[in-house]
């Protein structure tokens, strides 16, 4: 038997396909269809119910910044971004286990394997933003560097000096590693 990506035993193989989950495949060794039956079932409903159109493959710089976010207080695991007919994001989370809550994710049939429990979350870019503090990466980065200007570190080892921007520097000079050989 040839082993068979998971992503093409939906009907929707090209939304799946780039997926971490898409790119399992099923052999004779270690898995057999009737244990996935159910979960290809469940992504087709998936597509349909909530008019999925495209797989953002979490590219996009903010979608990124979105989900370390939402990593810092929440359990995150198997993580799929889509984008609906509006033009929603539809944030997948499929951690294993059974949890009661994820704080603002709602509850939907298992998308990942029958131990995980998944959720889903529709947002727009702009609440994405909103939620992480309306900032960018860019943006964050700017404000960092205007407050780290002038700023002067000593460093525990050497009790040399320098600044949070030539750290880098700092470590690979001989005052520095005479301290550390």
């Amino acid at each position: 038997m040839k082993n068979i990506k998971f992503s093409s035993n939906t009907k929707n193989e090209k939304l799946f396909k780039n997926t971490y989950w898409g790119n399992f495949e099923l052999s004779k060794e270690n898995n057999k269809y009737e244990d996935f039956e159910q979960i290809f079932k469940n992504r087709d409903l998936f597509v349909d119910e909530y008019k999925i159109v495209k797989n953002t493959e979490k590219k996009q710089r903010f979608i990124c910044e979105y989900l370390k976010h939402l990593e810092k207080t929440q359990k995150m695991d198997h993580t799929e971004v889509y984008i609906d007919s509006d033009g929603k994001y539809i944030i997948v989370n499929s951690p294993y286990g059974e949890e009661k809550q994820i704080k603002g994710f709602e509850m939907i049939y298992k998308l990942y394997a029958s131990s995980a429990t998944t959720y889903i979350k529709k947002i727009t870019k702009e609440e994405m933003k909103n939620e992480i503090g309306g900032k960018t990466q860019k943006e964050f980065m700017k404000d960092f560097i205007e407050k780290e200007k002038g700023k002067i570190y000593t460093c525990e080892i050497c009790k040399g000096t320098y600044s949070y921007f030539n750290k880098s520097t700092h470590i690979r000079t001989k005052r520095h590693l005479k301290f550390i050989e």
